[in-house]
């Protein structure tokens, strides 16, 4: 149980390139500031580490989730659906009897509390548009799951999520 409870961690959890990305500009930036003109250094420190610190309290994310449905009584369920559950998206998202989970978000849903899972198209300006899969939850939440593909290559899929 060990072994899939650290495998579910592993496909929960999100690993933020952008702020992982300005953790690393920002902190080379910042050092190289530092040792070459001193203190103002510091403005280019600052911004890295607040990025450090989100980007790892996204990435540990998964984990607190997994004690709380542990804590719930839930996590051998949601171990269950994660072992057997059908795959749709080339793996990102997994539903099972109970749970419908998102490897791009780190979502664990309960079924029983989803209203419907839709497909939602935002126009984005100049910046182009974006497809993402959404969950609406019973009491009028909406989750984001997963990005989907604007070329259609996903549809498919969609159609046997949304619709079944």
């Amino acid at each position: 149980m060990e072994s899939r409870r650290k495998e579910l961690i592993e496909y929960l959890r999100t690993f933020d390139i952008v702020l992982f990305a300005m953790f690393l500009v920002f902190g080379i930036i910042g050092l190289v500031t530092v040792i070459v003109v001193g203190v103002p250094g510091l403005m280019f420190i600052i911004p890295a580490a607040v990025a450090f610190f989100n980007w790892l309290g996204k990435y540990m994310e998964a984990s607190g989730l997994v004690r709380n449905l542990e804590k719930e009584g839930e996590l051998d369920r949601v171990l269950s659906d994660f072992k057997n559950g059908e795959k749709f998206l080339g793996g990102r998202l997994i539903r099972g009897d109970f749970y419908i989970m998102s490897r791009g978000t780190g979502k664990v849903l309960k079924l029983s509390e989803v209203a419907r899972i839709s497909d939602h198209r935002k126009k984005n300006g100049f910046a182009g548009d974006s497809r993402q899969l959404l969950a609406e939850m019973e009491d009028g939440r909406n989750y984001e799951l997963t990005y989907l593909s604007l070329k259609g290559k996903d549809d498919e899929d969609i159609k046997r999520l949304c619709y079944k």
